[in-house]
């Protein structure tokens, strides 16, 4: 018996019911809510940590974790389909860091020069020039700074350690990545179990030194990029970035 010409379409008793016409839009390629979501909480435990509790977080640390599941699926994808440069994937990274980044850069050097002493204006282009070059996180450390410590002499452009570590991961990984995909394939193995033993071994040395240099050297161990390696192996192990 056929359907009854007056039900309306999209009713369950309609030729239409379930079509692709009615079927919920497919999800947009390439893009993953969840990670979006992960961002959200890593901002907001950023932002509790900065303006209510005053304690460490974890914000960074999820941020950090995410940087590792994306650049370690990204590379590996690349290597699947040919390989990849180096040049062109730092290239596409410069484009959308660096931008904004200079942008933050020259309004906090202004604003040093506008609102801080004198004395400081020096120490100011030092730090300047520390985070355009993604190594503010070792001049942080050198200075034996204590982020954690309430001090008015607090550096403008503290807040981007985080960043350098991040630079200097996205010279490092296309290496690690490179070298693992080479051996998989001078040896005759599959790139993506070479790949997740190599992180496996990364975020075991990293950990380790991690809980140690903690013990010896809390304010050190939190910039030392060697202590946070760790966080973007786990991220690179995640069976959706490197599944075997």
């Amino acid at each position: 018996m056929g359907a009854d010409p007056r039900t309306p379409r999209g009713h369950p008793g309609s030729r239409a019911w379930g079509s692709r016409e009615h079927a919920p839009p497919p999800p947009q390629p390439g893009h993953r809510p969840e990670i979006d979501g992960l961002r959200a909480v890593a901002v907001l435990l950023v932002a509790a940590y900065h303006v209510w509790f005053g304690r460490v977080s974890g914000g960074v640390d999820v941020f950090l974790l995410l940087t590792g599941f994306l650049v370690t699926g990204s590379l590996v994808r690349a290597a699947e389909r040919g390989g990849f440069r180096c040049g062109a994937f730092l290239g596409r990274l410069a484009v959308r860091l660096v931008p904004t980044a200079a942008l933050v850069i020259a309004v906090s050097l202004l604003g040093a020069r506008l609102l801080l002493p004198e004395v400081r204006w020096r120490g100011s282009v030092a730090e300047a020039v520390a985070a355009a070059f993604h190594h503010m996180n070792w001049h942080l450390a050198l200075g034996s700074v204590d982020y954690l410590a309430r001090d008015d002499t607090t550096s403008v452009f503290q807040h981007f350690w985080s960043l350098s570590i991040q630079g200097q991961f996205y010279l490092v990984w296309p290496v690690v990545i490179g070298v693992a995909a080479w051996w998989a394939t001078l040896r005759g193995r599959s790139a993506r179990r070479t790949l997740l033993a190599v992180l496996g071994v990364v975020f075991a040395l990293s950990l380790a030194y991690s809980v140690l240099m903690t013990r010896a050297d809390q304010p050190w161990a939190y910039f030392d990029t060697g202590a946070r390696l760790w966080e973007f192996a786990l991220g690179g192990c995640s069976p959706s970035s490197c599944r075997i």
